[in-house]
């Protein structure tokens, strides 16, 4: 028998019938950064796990981690001295008992330099051994902010406390067996950079992200109105410019932003 093949040819303006069903086209997927103020940071003293105790006294400004119990400066440090130290306290409180009471401004100069000789003998050897401490000053003039070296301004600026870690803490917290001098540096600047970190809070400098998606045709333009974007990720909470650079890099890296672009969404706050 012979078998006769007929061939179809399309006539113009006719498709061949495919042999398989039609592929739906993947859509692509936009994202755009958005950074903006957070005008509810949390408080690292309070909200987070703070390194080192910070101690205040001011007579309008809840500072720090705790009130002092003491009303200055030399009476909180002789309080941490005797906390490492028993009876380092009674010892420099009693310590001009013998002592002639000063009836001229010459006598009252040198009991003074006995005062100061004394504490530095008794009790800031014993600060100095067991703690690692730095001082917080505050200017306040149109809002607050707090250094750990002072300010220029002598009528708006004063020291209000401290911040310290004692040598035992140190070493738990690092696990290390040794304060070298090396690594007291590491600890002054780790209690350096908590004072930063909360001058960045007491200034308002907060931040947070959000992240928006929109999908469309690939070719396609996705409209400029973020009201048509929907909303994705977002976070909170990040404190200083510069940090807050690197911690909302780490979260949107994985959408692709660089660096580069995360800089630009801050410089476009507000816009």
């Amino acid at each position: 028998m012979n078998t006769a093949t007929e061939t179809f040819e399309p006539t113009k303006g006719e498709q061949h019938p495919l042999p398989f069903p039609d592929i739906p086209t993947q859509k692509v997927t936009h994202y755009r950064l958005k950074i903006e103020r957070d005008d509810d940071p949390l408080n690292p003293r309070k909200d987070c796990d703070p390194y080192g105790t910070m101690v205040c006294w001011h007579g309008r400004y809840n500072l720090g981690d705790q009130v002092s119990k003491e009303d200055d400066p030399e009476k909180h440090l002789l309080y941490m001295a005797e906390e490492v130290s028993e009876g380092v306290a009674e010892r420099f409180e009693n310590w001009d008992d013998n002592y002639p009471y000063p009836t001229s401004q010459e006598q009252w100069r040198d009991y003074d330099h006995a005062k100061n000789l004394t504490w530095n003998r008794m009790v800031q050897s014993v600060l100095d051994r067991e703690y690692i401490i730095l001082p917080l000053y505050l200017y306040d003039h149109s809002g607050i902010t707090m250094n750990t070296g002072g300010f220029s301004c002598p009528w708006d600026s004063g020291q209000v406390g401290y911040i310290y870690i004692s040598r035992k803490d140190a070493l738990k917290e690092h696990g290390w067996k040794i304060l070298t001098a090396k690594r007291r540096e590491q600890v002054q600047n780790f209690l350096e950079n908590s004072v930063k970190e909360y001058d960045c809070y007491l200034r308002g400098e907060g931040y947070g992200f959000r992240v928006f998606e929109y999908e469309c045709e690939p070719g396609a333009e996705p409209p400029e109105d973020l009201d048509e974007w929907e909303e994705g990720d977002s976070c909170w909470g990040f404190l200083g410019e510069d940090w807050a650079v690197e911690g909302i890099y780490d979260h949107v890296s994985g959408y692709g932003f660089t660096k580069e672009q995360v800089k630009e969404a801050f410089d476009e706050q507000g816009s």
